[in-house]
């Protein structure tokens, strides 16, 4: 006899054998027969239009069927074009095909998503117009072409487009303010690596829905638009490598889902603001390369989820805060090549998750703080260029930690030759001259020459591997 109980428990598991069917992936349909013959008709038509500008095509797309030809999928929602293996497929360099109304109804074209990534500039031309009448797009991939010419205007007509991607271009021209007045379903755009230039359009703020937007390594000039606030929604903004100049807008705090911003490389001036800390959800934050002044936010302690923070070669000054101590999750953090003076906050030890940080081409002076040695996770610090005192924490001798630091800090007789001011040297020196001197053991090594300290093995990774060592900027293709 079944009970409650057991007729709730097969429930349960025919519950959990059914739900993966049921998000399983829509699998694309061989047959036309889902779409109206109005749709079917003019869906073909636009199709014809990329079989007269790369007739190479003629050898993949045979038959009345569009459904059947290679890398065209249907499903009930639409039709999706995807031309990634063209290349593999001896289709020759072409064109994007314009589109006629006075051909077919642009109304009944079906197409939801063209996807035309060659990775072998094989698509050249200009990105048609005309596009901005395909009014069920949702999205288009043309990165790592050989497309040029600007961004067309019309392409505002493209209200149902969720996601663009046009990176690795020889894209130029400006950027559309049209695009930000009609286009509201945007959620990702990627210019990345192309010639845009001129400035940041204002009216940009009004896409709602943006989530992600990359205009890296362009031309791009003017100022940071307050008004860009408005992308409530955004979570990534990558406006690195151009000319741009200003201030940070303190504005873009109520952008409070962003999540990686990076503006670094540019022209950018002013202090950094402290209304930023209420961007909570913040992981990295590249703020290098540009003409910061001013000091170190203690606000920016509440920015607890902070990995990645960037902020070399600016003109910062001030002190290190103590207050950052709170930002148990940074992973980064380089301050290095400012004007930063006093000395290395105590409380520094409690960033238990930090891995490397460079305080290195600054003014800051005093001891490193014995508590540092606490620091579990650390393996790369720079500390070379500053005003230092007194000797390394000697526990880092049996650790795999990789430093550069100051002739002085690392020298044998640290504790006399480098001795703190505030230090009773008579009282230590006998034993840390001493335990300064073991620091060459079997684990660990002093380069005197080269200011090097390394305490791993041959075997142990090398230096190669300090996140410092490399260009950061989250390039996006």
């Amino acid at each position: 006899m079944c009970t409650h109980a057991s007729m709730a428990l097969v429930a349960a598991v025919a519950l959990v054998l059914v739900l993966p069917v049921s998000r399983a992936r829509p699998v694309g349909m061989r047959s036309m027969s889902a779409y109206t013959e109005a749709q079917q008709l003019h869906t073909r038509k636009f199709l014809d239009g990329f079989l007269q500008s790369m007739p190479n095509l003629h050898s993949i797309w045979a038959g009345d069927n569009f459904c059947a030809w290679k890398g065209v999928t249907c499903l009930r929602d639409g039709v999706s074009i995807s031309a990634t293996n063209w290349v593999q497929l001896a289709v020759s360099p072409g064109r994007l095909p314009e589109v006629s109304s006075a051909d077919f109804d642009v109304s009944q074209v079906f197409v939801t998503s063209i996807s035309v990534r060659a990775n072998g500039r094989n698509l050249s031309g200009t990105l048609p117009a005309s596009w901005g009448l395909l009014r069920n797009l949702r999205k288009v991939r043309l990165e790592s072409n050989n497309l040029s010419g600007s961004l067309p205007p019309e392409w505002s007509g493209l209200r149902s487009l969720r996601e663009l991607y046009l990176s690795n271009n020889n894209l130029t021209g400006t950027l559309p303010a049209s695009w930000g007045e009609s286009m509201k379903s945007l959620a990702i755009l990627n210019l990345n690596r192309n010639a845009l230039a001129g400035t940041l359009p204002p009216e940009w703020g009004r896409m709602r829905s943006m989530q992600t937007l990359v205009l890296e390594s362009n031309r791009l000039s003017g100022t940071l638009p307050a008004d860009w606030r408005f992308m409530r929604a955004a979570s990534t903004l990558m406006i690195g490598r151009n000319d741009l100049s200003g201030t940070l807008p303190h504005e873009w705090a109520e952008m409070s889902m962003m999540e990686w911003m990076d503006v670094h490389s540019n022209r950018l001036t002013g202090w950094l603001p402290a209304a930023w800390a209420t961007m909570t959800f913040l992981n990295t934050l590249l703020l290098f390369d540009n003409s910061f002044t001013g000091t170190l936010p203690a606000e920016w302690a509440r920015l607890e989820f902070l990995e990645e923070l960037r902020m070399q070669d600016n003109v910062l000054v001030g002190t290190l805060p103590a207050s950052w101590s709170a930002m148990e999750f940074m992973q980064v953090l380089d301050i290095s090549e400012n004007t930063l003076s006093g000395t290395l906050p105590v409380l520094w030890s409690s960033m238990q998750s930090l891995d490397t940080l460079s305080i290195r081409g600054n003014q800051l002076s005093g001891s490193l703080p014995i508590e540092w040695r606490t620091l579990p996770n650390i393996m790369y610090l720079h500390l070379e260029g500053n005003a230092l005192c007194g000797c390394l924490p000697l526990n880092w001798t049996s650790r795999y930690v990789a430093v550069t630091v100051d002739e002085a800090v690392m020298s044998v007789n640290c504790a006399i030759e480098n001795a703190c001011n505030d230090v009773n040297i008579d009282s230590i020196s006998d034993k840390i001259s001493s335990s300064c001197s073991s620091s060459t053991g079997p684990n660990g090594a002093v380069d005197g020459s080269d200011a090097t300290f390394s305490s791993w093995d041959a075997s142990a990774s090398s230096a190669s591997n300090d996140p410092l060592s490399h260009s950061t900027g989250g390039a996006s293709s």
